[in-house]
């Protein structure tokens, strides 16, 4: 049987509720996390600012999705940073 952090390594990020099971502190919120970072890490602070900046305009009181997320990135970081985000969102082997 598999350990809860086990688990975890093979849930990606873009899972629901239903298949992140018990794990969906760690799935979305850890893993989440650690792929935002990478994110600001490929392309810097000030180019991560401005996206943030626009992510929370456009989502101030609204819900968030996976799909605004990558749109927001395409349309302020490029074609490249929205693949590398989605597949970080998707790949249950992330961390």
């Amino acid at each position: 049987m598999l350990s809860s952090e086990q688990k975890i390594k093979f849930k990606p990020i873009a899972s629901n509720n239903t298949e992140a099971e018990g794990e969906a502190n760690p799935v979305f919120y850890k893993k989440g996390r650690q792929a935002i970072y990478q994110l600001y890490r490929m392309v810097g602070e000030d180019k991560f600012d401005a996206f943030m900046q626009e992510y929370f305009k456009r989502y101030h009181y609204k819900n968030a999705t996976i799909k605004g997320l990558l749109q927001t990135i395409q349309d302020t970081l490029g074609e490249e940073a929205r693949k590398e985000m989605d597949k970080a969102l998707h790949d249950p082997h992330l961390l």
